[in-house]
């Protein structure tokens, strides 16, 4: 499910970076003092997908009830995961003012959306029932400042944006029930003193 997240988070970005940046390859390779590898070629966006954790301050136990295709089903709340990723941009030539540029251009896209819309999911995603809820670009890693982040992938530290896709996880399939009552009658029947 995860490499699904990271597809349509491309799709996201080829569709609505300019024109001019649509040769960039984008990857989701560990930026670490031997990037890039062999097979990705420069200049690249990366999208390093570092922590995953659940949304714990959202989870609940509100059971839903539907009516699909004339079965009743009683339906468990998704669990929220927080992906988040560090996103690099690497010219190949240590033109620090390119690679701004394309971080930039990065972040106006990422920013246009609050949540991703449906039409950049992957088709397993919307055949799943997945959910992307949100996008946001935040300063921290969740584990501290960034250069511990750089120092345990051993190499220097770059400009980098860090941002969140929170993904909905159905763990609990839905259930059969019987159907709600659709006539609800009240017979009053008075009692002589």
């Amino acid at each position: 499910m995860l490499e699904q997240v990271d597809q349509t988070v491309r799709n996201l970005l080829e569709a609505n970076l300019p024109s001019d940046l649509a040769s960039l390859t984008i990857t989701f390779a560990t930026p670490n003092d031997s990037f890039p590898p062999p097979e990705v070629e420069l200049p690249a966006i990366d999208l390093f997908l570092y922590d995953i954790h659940e949304r714990l301050e959202v989870r609940h136990s509100a059971v839903r009830y539907v009516n699909e295709n004339n079965t009743h089903l009683r339906k468990y709340p998704p669990r929220w995961l927080n992906c988040h990723y560090i996103l690099t941009a690497w010219t190949g030539d240590d033109d620090i003012a390119a690679e701004h540029r394309v971080l930039g251009e990065v972040m106006r896209v990422l920013m246009r959306y609050r949540r991703i819309p449906p039409e950049y999911f992957t088709q397993e995603l919307l055949d799943n029932g997945y959910e992307l809820r949100a996008i946001g670009l935040h300063k921290d890693t969740p584990q501290g400042a960034p250069g511990e982040l750089w120092r345990a992938l051993g190499t220097e530290p770059r400009a980098s944006l860090h941002f969140t896709v929170v993904l909905g996880v159905d763990v609990t399939p839905p259930t059969e029930t019987v159907a709600p009552p659709s006539d609800v009658r009240v017979d009053v029947d008075r009692k002589e003193p």
